[in-house]
């Protein structure tokens, strides 16, 4: 367990295909940062959890690094991280602002356009 918290959140998120998502702590009844992990081991892309009982908020990351943890300012300095297991459930790959930054930045890499077309699945 370390201080701090990986990242900010700014909603709920979808454990299927997001890269990070929250908790209502009271809502879902997590009591500390053990619940919280507990709570991530039924979200697919969770591998990480910051927990803030100030905040009432347990926080979920499929990606965290452990050794950059940000610091909370203030009153909320009862952040604490631990990472639940060693990597998430693949990304989903749909029509999203992340595909195409991927294929933007192939694209500047090779050097020419490039083009892509859906797999029958609907994976790119």
């Amino acid at each position: 367990m370390e201080a701090g918290y990986c990242a900010p959140v700014k909603d709920a998120g979808d454990c299927q295909a997001h890269s990070s998502g929250h908790w209502g702590a009271r809502e879902h009844r997590i009591a500390n940062v053990s619940a919280c992990a507990r709570r991530c081991l039924g979200c697919a892309r969770c591998a990480a959890v910051s927990f803030s009982s100030k905040l009432d908020v347990c926080a979920w990351h499929a990606r965290c690094d452990l050794h950059d943890l940000r610091r909370p300012i203030g009153e909320y300095d009862d952040y604490v991280t631990v990472r639940v297991r060693s990597a998430p459930a693949p990304e989903w790959r749909g029509d999203d602002a992340a595909a195409r930054l991927r294929l933007g930045v192939l694209t500047l890499a090779v050097g020419k356009s490039m083009r892509c077309t859906p797999a029958s699945n609907g994976s790119i």
